[in-house]
């Protein structure tokens, strides 16, 4: 069974949810190997402020790149079926066939660094010929009364922002729009195929 996908239970946790949303879209809980929680939670929430604590600054690109690595070793391991990429700086993009477009339209989800008063990292889970279709970890009872920016409620599976993607491509640092060229970073998720049952296991 899909289930709804979740909100971060911290100010920093976004990078790991984000990320666990983006499973979640693509694959029904019996389908997610629980070792995929326990990894994402175990490499994340892995940069520093500047006292020295870890996770006050949330997760790291290198983080995502890392776990990249790990996912497709551990398909290569398993045959479980999915198949992960990882992009920074101009390669993030919204332009006509670039990997992120390529992976939405192929039915796949990303997770990307954007700003939302500071860097924060969003679960893209599809686009059409205006929006990306976001889920957004951070939760938000109220609407941003921002042209561009659209509040959803009734794809709890799927969606809670509809961004324009004027908004999101733009090189401002507005609420949502990806970070500069030089600090954007995406993490792709392909599904190949159906999972294995793990509740019957």
């Amino acid at each position: 069974m899909h289930t709804p996908l979740r909100y971060q239970a911290t100010e920093f946790d976004c990078g790991p949810t984000a990320i666990l949303n983006a499973v979640s879209f693509l694959f029904p809980t019996e389908e997610v190997p629980p070792e995929f929680v326990k990894t994402i939670y175990q490499y994340t929430l892995d940069d520093v402020n500047d006292l020295g604590m870890p996770g006050r600054m949330g997760t790291s690109p290198s983080a995502l790149r890392h776990l990249t690595e790990w996912f497709d070793r551990y398909q290569i391991r398993t045959g479980y079926p999915m198949h992960c990429e990882f992009y920074t700086d101009k390669d993030v993009s919204l332009k006509k066939d670039s990997p992120l477009i390529s992976c939405l339209e192929q039915g796949g989800a990303a997770v990307v660094k954007c700003i939302l008063e500071c860097e924060h990292y969003v679960t893209l889970t599809g686009i059409d010929g205006e929006y990306v279709h976001v889920f957004d970890p951070y939760y938000w009872d109220i609407d941003f009364g921002k042209k561009g920016i659209i509040r959803v409620e009734d794809r709890p599976r799927e969606m809670n922002r509809k961004i324009s993607r004027s908004i999101m491509d733009c090189v401002d640092m507005c609420d949502y729009a990806f970070c500069r060229e030089e600090d954007r970073t995406a993490m792709l998720f392909y599904k190949e195929g159906k999972g294995p049952n793990f509740s019957s296991q």
